[in-house]
């Protein structure tokens, strides 16, 4: 596979770096370039806890994982 990125776009990884679940979404991609997260994960954590969340706090494996199911 080959992945072409336009100039002036920024990276995404394939994987949200808080509950790696796959990111393909345009939502996904909105969402990391403002928390560095899956659409999922800015949502359910970052955006009620945005002074925490800009502060560097993520939620625990476990937090993610209670979510998940």
């Amino acid at each position: 596979m080959v992945l072409i990125q336009k100039s002036g776009s920024s990276k995404m990884p394939l994987f949200c770096p808080v509950c790696k679940m796959a990111m393909s979404s345009k939502s996904d991609h909105i969402y990391y370039r403002k928390y560095c997260a899956c659409s999922s994960c800015s949502i359910t954590y970052a955006e009620g806890n945005r002074e925490k969340w800009n502060s560097g706090w993520r939620p625990s494996k476990k937090e993610i994982k209670n979510d998940i199911r």
